[in-house]
């Protein structure tokens, strides 16, 4: 059963990914870590993982951040290839 913390991050997500859905080149996202167990507390940030059939570039992924009003906390981080996104305000 989801807890509170779990259930607004699941539809925080879904809201996420339908900012995705016309987008060429995504393969799946998913919900990770506490969040995809149910274990989300207030204190838990929501991970969101983005498979592309293929990498996108600079500029769709800039577009990306802005559709989402996010900010880069850093780009790609060695060979896992993963941004890094502050999605609203702490």
């Amino acid at each position: 059963m989801k807890n509170t913390h779990t259930k607004w991050r699941i539809d925080f997500a879904q809201t996420v990914a339908q900012q995705f859905k016309e987008r060429d080149g995504i393969a799946a996202i998913v919900v990770a870590g506490s969040t995809a167990r149910g274990w989300a507390d207030e204190y838990s940030d929501l991970e969101l993982p983005v498979f592309w059939d293929r990498v996108p570039d600079d500029q769709a992924r800039i577009e990306i951040a802005q559709a989402l009003e996010g900010d880069f906390l850093f780009g790609f981080d060695g060979p896992s290839q993963e941004d890094q996104l502050l999605i609203g305000k702490l």
